[in-house]
């Protein structure tokens, strides 16, 4: 919840390598009154540059997949695969790039907060100075394959700081509906609904919000190119309209304070924050619930529960997975009574609603999917020892014969200006790939013709 008060990075990535270091401030008042100056100072690397707009996404990501680990140890295991998918982005060698980029900047960041690091376990704040990841390692092999049923998932792992895995710990932290937050299209929205995501946490059905502090500290925007407040409230106004459109904010006003000196926004959530369902505990004796038990859950008395059960006892795991479905992607159909919804299903035995597949095909595109993220998997390693092969042959060349690929690579760039080609050496990614694709050559003419 650190994260959702204070923006990490740039709300741009224009010229984001142009800047090593933002700051921003704010006064906050504590529930006893007292006022505290809060000072976030956040670094990055100087080959690397500060966080990106989308590299937002990533910590979350990495934070969901340590909270279904039990954030139980700062080193975190995960396929590159798996969190791709859950970014939503698409499934190809661009958005792995893309990931190892974002670990490389978030590997790099370094913030100092002076007053504004929340301890839930001391019930203060604290001047710190920490990092987001320690490091990060990527496996390019797979692992423990000793025959074909016991293929693993080649595995990548980062190392959270120790203080801000100890913030973590602390259970300074919420459940954020992801799917939500990566269904919006502005990275305004996306902040600004993490900022009040966590204040309706706190039972808030409204808040107001002092719009400059909003706009430079929680959403991160550059207010030496939007000084004005007619200005911020535009660019405050593109979040605002998709969070409304998406159904989560009810309402949004300005007001100006009664000397005429400051403007504030007031918001009205249209539902409460995200909180995940409890999952049922089990007695020693059940191992898995009956058909009363999973209406019991959905909210029925145990009367209307057992005559279900009792009438339609064919009818209820069927319309089960119908009313799953329709929570998770058409949830405007079941109104404001979800339950009624179910029932009426059950006693009417409504059909499959439109675009629902049954758990057979689910199964079966699951399989298909699997089948593609190996054939990714494979793919990749294929090409990242095809990398390593080539450099080995290029390490293992004269020193002559190093300069003069160089040489012919930088030639074959011919679009690029001559002062930037000739500043390119051998490190350099495009130099990388001629130099690749010239050695392919030269190893194609030394082969014996058959």
């Amino acid at each position: 919840m650190n994260l959702a008060e204070f923006a990490l990075g740039v709300a741009s990535g224009r010229n984001a390598k142009d800047r090593k270091t933002i700051e921003r401030r704010r006064r906050q008042t504590l529930p006893d009154g007292t006022q505290v100056d809060q000072k976030w100072v956040v670094t990055g690397a100087d080959k690397y540059g500060l966080p990106l707009p989308g590299d937002d996404d990533v910590i979350l990501v990495l934070l969901k997949l340590a909270t279904d680990q039990g954030i139980i140890d700062r080193v975190v295991h995960f396929s590159r695969y798996e969190a791709i998918q859950l970014l939503r982005w698409p499934l190809n060698g661009k958005s792995y790039r893309r990931l190892e980029e974002a670990l490389e900047r978030l590997t790099g960041v370094h913030i100092q907060a002076k007053n504004c690091f929340w301890s839930a376990k001391g019930k203060r704040y604290l001047s710190v100075a920490f990092g987001l990841l320690d490091d990060y390692q990527i496996f390019e092999h797979e692992v423990g394959r000793t025959s074909p049923d016991q293929l693993r998932m080649p595995l990548t792992f980062v190392r959270f700081n120790e203080v801000f895995f100890q913030s973590l710990q602390e259970k300074n932290i919420k459940r954020l509906d992801l799917s939500f937050y990566l269904g919006l299209n502005s990275t305004i929205s996306k902040r600004l609904y993490r900022v009040l995501d966590k204040r309706s946490h706190q039972g808030r059905k409204s808040c107001e919000l002092e719009i400059y502090t909003l706009a430079s500290v929680n959403l991160g925007l550059d207010l030496e190119h939007i000084p004005y407040a007619s200005q911020i409230k535009q660019k405050l106004d593109i979040g605002h309209r998709e969070l409304s459109e998406q159904g989560y904010l009810q309402s949004w006003s300005y007001r100006l304070s009664a000397d005429g000196q400051t403007w504030f926004v007031r918001y009205t959530f249209a539902k409460p924050a995200f909180e995940p369902a409890p999952t049922p505990e089990l007695s020693d004796e059940e191992t898995a619930p009956g058909l009363v038990q999973l209406l019991l859950d959905q909210g029925f008395s145990q009367s209307m529960a057992k005559r279900l059960s009792e009438q339609y006892p064919d009818r209820i795991q069927e319309k089960l997975d119908y009313f799953t479905y329709l929570k998770q992607h058409r949830r405007q159909l079941l109104d404001k009574n979800p339950a009624g919804w179910l029932r009426k299903a059950i006693e009417e035995d409504y059909s499959a609603p439109a675009g629902y597949e049954t758990p057979q095909f689910r199964q079966e595109r699951q399989q298909v999917e699997n089948a593609r993220k190996w054939a990714a998997i494979d793919e990749e390693r294929r090409g990242r020892e095809e990398a390593e092969r080539n450099r080995q042959l290029f390490e293992s060349l004269p020193e002559s014969k190093r300069l003069e690929l160089v040489k012919q690579a930088r030639e074959r760039l011919a679009f690029l200006p001559p002062s930037k080609r000739e500043a390119l050496d051998e490190d350099s990614p495009v130099i990388r790939a001629e130099i690749a694709q010239l050695l392919k050559e030269m190893t194609s003419e030394q082969a014996p013709a058959s």
